[in-house]
Protein backbone atom coordinates (compact mmCIF):
# COMPACT_ATOMS: atom_id res chain seq x y z
CA UNK A 1 0.00 0.00 0.00
CA UNK A 2 1.41 3.55 -1.15
CA UNK A 3 1.02 6.46 1.47
CA UNK A 4 0.04 9.54 -0.32
CA UNK A 5 1.58 12.62 0.84
CA UNK A 6 -0.60 15.66 1.53
CA UNK A 7 0.20 18.74 1.02
CA UNK A 8 -1.00 22.17 0.54
CA UNK A 9 0.65 25.04 -0.90
CA UNK A 10 0.75 26.98 1.81
CA UNK A 11 3.23 24.64 4.00
CA UNK A 12 5.69 24.87 0.95
CA UNK A 13 8.65 26.79 1.40
CA UNK A 14 7.84 30.68 1.49
CA UNK A 15 9.73 31.98 -1.84
CA UNK A 16 11.01 35.94 -1.54
CA UNK A 17 8.57 38.23 -3.24
CA UNK A 18 10.25 40.51 -5.90
CA UNK A 19 8.91 43.34 -6.11
CA UNK A 20 10.11 46.92 -8.34
CA UNK A 21 10.81 50.04 -6.65
CA UNK A 22 7.35 51.23 -7.66
CA UNK A 23 5.23 48.62 -6.42
CA UNK A 24 6.86 48.81 -3.10
CA UNK A 25 5.99 52.46 -3.18
CA UNK A 26 2.25 51.73 -4.09
CA UNK A 27 1.76 49.00 -1.42
CA UNK A 28 2.81 51.49 1.00
CA UNK A 29 0.91 54.49 -0.25
CA UNK A 30 -2.05 51.97 -0.63
CA UNK A 31 -1.26 50.67 3.48
CA UNK A 32 -1.05 54.64 4.61
CA UNK A 33 -4.40 55.17 2.78
CA UNK A 34 -6.17 52.25 4.18
CA UNK A 35 -4.42 53.35 7.60
CA UNK A 36 -6.49 56.85 7.35
CA UNK A 37 -9.42 55.43 6.76
CA UNK A 38 -9.58 53.60 9.53
CA UNK A 39 -8.33 56.07 11.68
CA UNK A 40 -11.27 58.39 10.28
CA UNK A 41 -13.68 55.29 11.03
CA UNK A 42 -12.37 55.08 14.69
CA UNK A 43 -12.44 59.08 15.61
CA UNK A 44 -16.32 59.02 13.75
CA UNK A 45 -17.14 56.06 16.21
CA UNK A 46 -16.40 57.87 19.25
CA UNK A 47 -18.15 60.84 17.95
CA UNK A 48 -21.31 58.46 17.77
CA UNK A 49 -20.94 57.16 21.02
CA UNK A 50 -21.05 60.73 22.44
CA UNK A 51 -24.11 61.69 20.44
CA UNK A 52 -26.30 58.57 21.19
CA UNK A 53 -25.30 58.73 24.86
CA UNK A 54 -26.92 57.72 27.52
CA UNK A 55 -27.29 54.83 24.40
CA UNK A 56 -24.78 52.01 25.77
CA UNK A 57 -23.34 48.95 23.74
CA UNK A 58 -24.22 45.93 25.17
CA UNK A 59 -23.25 43.76 22.79
CA UNK A 60 -21.23 42.76 19.68
CA UNK A 61 -24.77 44.22 17.33
CA UNK A 62 -24.44 47.24 19.08
CA UNK A 63 -20.85 47.92 18.70
CA UNK A 64 -21.59 46.75 15.08
CA UNK A 65 -24.11 49.27 14.97
CA UNK A 66 -21.90 51.85 15.79
CA UNK A 67 -19.33 50.96 12.94
CA UNK A 68 -21.56 50.48 10.35
CA UNK A 69 -22.76 53.90 11.23
CA UNK A 70 -19.16 55.08 11.47
CA UNK A 71 -18.33 53.55 8.08
CA UNK A 72 -21.73 55.02 6.23
CA UNK A 73 -20.50 59.31 7.39
CA UNK A 74 -16.50 58.58 6.54
CA UNK A 75 -17.92 57.17 3.01
CA UNK A 76 -20.39 59.61 2.31
CA UNK A 77 -17.86 62.41 3.45
CA UNK A 78 -15.17 60.71 0.86
CA UNK A 79 -12.41 60.47 3.23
Amino acid sequence: MIKEEHTHPAMGRKEDKVQTLEEQKQELEDSLVQSRHQEYIRIEMVKIREEWKPWIEKDVTDTHKVIYEAERRVNKDGN
